[in-house]
């Protein structure tokens, strides 16, 4: 998780600079000077722009959330895996994430294969790959999303 963490700050330290710098692109009166033939122009900077570097904080705040929820997630997960956790060991929204991710094909079974997975489930040890179990999320995770992940 440390690795999550360290991203995240990381990633924070990159929009912070890019929140002063537009802050200094807003403030009254700004301009740019371009080097054009060894003399400095003066160019006033386009409002169009600044909409459209306004309109990029969101972008990149919600690509900071969308890759730490998934890191995160994702961390979880392999810690579970590398822990060797039996299935009676973890929470019951692990045990549903993992049965999910098992057996998808569980009402396909028929009962003598439910009977034996059942059988040998309490002593199955919890393996859960995040790239495959949420594998629907693409590249783009809204609230809904979001929401229903960390419920589930």
């Amino acid at each position: 998780m440390i690795s999550v963490l360290t991203d995240f700050e990381e990633r924070v330290k990159e929009i912070e600079l890019y929140f002063e710098h537009l802050n200094l692109i807003l403030s009254k009166n700004a301009v740019l000077y371009l080097p054009q033939n060894k003399t400095k122009r003066q160019r006033i900077i386009d409002p169009e722009l600044i909409k459209v570097l306004k309109a990029n904080c969101f972008l990149i705040l919600y690509n900071l959330s969308e890759s730490s929820i998934r890191q995160a997630i994702a961390e979880i997960y392999s810690q579970i895996s590398n822990e060797n956790l039996k299935y009676s060991s973890v929470k019951d929204e692990i045990k549903k994430i993992w049965i999910a991710s098992k057996y998808k094909n569980f009402n396909k079974m028929g009962i003598d294969g439910i009977f034996e997975v059942l059988s040998n489930i309490a002593n199955d040890i919890i393996e859960i790959n995040f790239e495959t179990t949420n594998s629907n999320l693409g590249g783009n995770v809204d609230g809904q999303k979001l929401e229903a992940l960390l419920i589930h």
